[in-house]
């Protein structure tokens, strides 16, 4: 019976420790997509600066201004900048 119960409980983590990262990673990415293709479409290249900054939007809320500020000062359009992550924080 302790066995079975230890084999149940190995199991158990071994899967946590390999879906949970996963999981918890897709949404991030997802964001930083939203943000990125909100820009590809309005003509922007979307160069390491521009995921940079979409990244920096998508890991929280409070980078939502600083995610705007480096689009701004790459050359994007305030109300682009803003818009495109705020995306990044869905």
């Amino acid at each position: 019976m302790f066995s079975v119960t230890r084999a149940v409980a190995v199991a158990a983590t071994a899967f946590a420790a390999t879906a949970l990262p996963l999981v918890a990673a897709a949404p991030a990415q997802a964001d930083t997509n939203l943000c990125l293709d909100y820009l590809a479409d309005r003509g922007y290249d979307v160069d390491p600066i521009v995921m940079n900054a979409c990244g920096t939007g998508a890991s929280s809320f409070q980078d939502n201004e600083l995610c705007a500020d480096r689009l701004i000062d790459h050359g994007v359009w305030p109300r682009h900048a803003a818009r495109a992550c705020e995306l990044a924080t869905w």
